[in-house]
């Protein structure tokens, strides 16, 4: 017969660890500091599951136990030490972040690719991190993408949204917008508020898919009730501009408060710039692809790489081009930057009527730059030149010219 001292460590264990309804109930009635001494008790005779349940109980801060990352460790190191692979993650994680212990990427690759040996599925998603960013280990995109692969094929959403990532940019992977959408699809449809943005920015630019708005709005708006700030950044711009909704200015500011308290950031900080149109170190082929499908802020960007010659021939009528598509579609920078090309004459014929018109659009919306150049440009118009500028303006805001 067994002591009975070993039963109820026994019974305390398995109040604390069964997964039947019966267990759980009883577990409710017990009293949490009786059951994680026992836990503890476990433990120290070397139980494993006890080592990793105590650990992630410390990590958490829950089951009656204070959250403390050093004891957390210390658990996970002991059933790490007996091959337990979920151990493994967790304090892989421990050592990737400097919590409990001391930072150490290197031992975080270790105990990651050990997980990844046990067959452990969410240990590639972290090993994937590691080749994709070269955090302890030499940076390999083409490893990352096939961790992620592995991990995606066994239907983890967060391992599809990170492959999704690899053909979205083509790290690791020949670049496939389809393919991104796809990965995003099935990983968004878990509810995956990362892929759910990801597939909102596909339809919005019009990459992989039919450019649709009110599409890219029902995935921003999935993403944004799980309080992602840059999904409800992404909504609240489609608001402003009426893109697959009517324009609610109201909503939009909301979504941006929303999203500064969310992050952590001030309304400044996160809506957007009205000065905006650098160029980004997006991929060419990216914003290429998108300003073709009618991204209005990819049409802003190729066109200043044109015009400076970044990544490219320098074109500037074809820059002119793009920053009258991009303009009419209400972009105030593309608006200021055309602007300026009928001042200057640059990619067009030098039109100081025209120059005025879209300063003018782009004053209003708050190009403080684009008032102090139409404001000196007024200067140098007659009267007559004036009033066509007033009326064009008048007649149609958005017309071509």
């Amino acid at each position: 017969m067994r002591p009975r001292s070993q039963i109820c460590v026994a019974l305390a264990l398995a109040l604390l660890l069964a997964h039947a309804p019966q267990s759980r109930a009883v577990e409710k009635k017990a009293n949490p500091k009786e059951t994680i001494a026992s836990l503890t008790s476990l433990a120290s005779m070397g139980d494993v599951h006890a080592q990793h349940k105590l650990g992630v109980l410390h990590l958490s801060g829950k089951g009656g136990v204070p959250q403390d990352f050093k004891k957390a460790a210390e658990w996970l190191a002991k059933a790490a030490e007996r091959r337990h692979a979920d151990a493994k993650i967790r304090l892989g994680e421990l050592h990737q972040r400097g919590l409990g212990v001391g930072k150490d990427l290197d031992k975080a690759a270790e105990l990651y690719r050990d997980a990844v040996r046990a067959g452990a599925v969410l240990a590639h998603i972290r090993l994937g991190l590691m080749y994709e960013k070269g955090w302890g280990v030499e940076k390999n995109e083409t490893h990352a993408a096939q961790l992620y692969l592995t991990a995606a094929n066994a239907g983890l959403a967060d391992a599809q949204a990170s492959i999704g990532m690899m053909y979205h940019g083509g790290k690791g992977v020949t670049r496939n917008y389809v393919e991104a959408g796809n990965w995003f699809l099935l990983a968004a449809r878990q509810g995956n508020a990362r892929a759910q943005n990801n597939l909102g920015q596909m339809f919005t630019r019009g990459l992989g898919v039919k450019k649709d708005y009110r599409r890219a709005l029902k995935w921003y708006a999935r993403a944004a009730q799980q309080g992602l700030p840059v999904a409800l950044l992404n909504l609240g711009l489609l608001h402003e501009k009426g893109l697959g909704t009517p324009v609610n200015e109201k909503e939009a500011t909301r979504l941006y408060r929303l999203a500064a308290k969310v992050s952590g950031k001030t309304l400044a900080d996160i809506k957007p710039n009205p000065n905006a149109g650098k160029i980004s170190d997006a991929p060419l082929g990216e914003v290429q692809e998108a300003a073709k499908n009618g991204d209005a802020g990819s049409q802003l960007e190729l066109a200043l790489r044109l015009q400076h010659g970044k990544g490219l021939k320098a074109d500037p009528v074809e820059a002119a081009r793009l920053l009258r598509l991009a303009a009419v579609q209400r972009l105030a920078p593309a608006q200021h930057a055309l602007g300026r090309a009928y001042a200057m004459g640059i990619g067009v014929p030098q039109d100081y009527v025209l120059a005025h018109k879209w300063l003018n659009l782009a004053a209003t919306k708050g190009q403080r730059e684009a008032a102090s150049l139409r404001d000196g440009l007024t200067a140098k118009m007659t009267p007559a030149q004036l009033h066509d500028a007033q009326q064009r303006l008048a007649a149609g805001a958005v017309a071509t010219n």
